[in-house]
């Protein structure tokens, strides 16, 4: 939940024109919160995200600077909270 609220306020605030890795990184990160001893935790990735990074075909670097909204490698959702509207 917290992924999709980052992206959409992103959005509002910057109305698209922040590169997507940027984007999508930070709402990656905030997805990681999780409450622990009555504060909240941000940046440990959930034990089962570890097996997908193992599994996936990593994109060279040059290509992750070069991925777009409408970049086949990006799966994203256009305007972020926008979809159904």
């Amino acid at each position: 939940m917290l992924h999709e609220f980052t992206h959409k306020l992103l959005y509002e605030t910057y109305h698209g024109l922040l590169p997507v890795r940027y984007e999508e990184g930070l709402a990656e990160f905030f997805d990681t919160a999780r409450p622990e001893h009555g504060q909240l935790a941000i940046g440990m990735a959930p034990a089962d995200r570890w097996l997908d990074f193992k599994a996936a075909r990593w994109m060279p670097l040059r290509k992750v600077f070069e991925v777009g909204r409408d970049s086949p490698e990006y799966r994203g959702h256009g305007e972020h909270g926008r979809e159904g509207e």
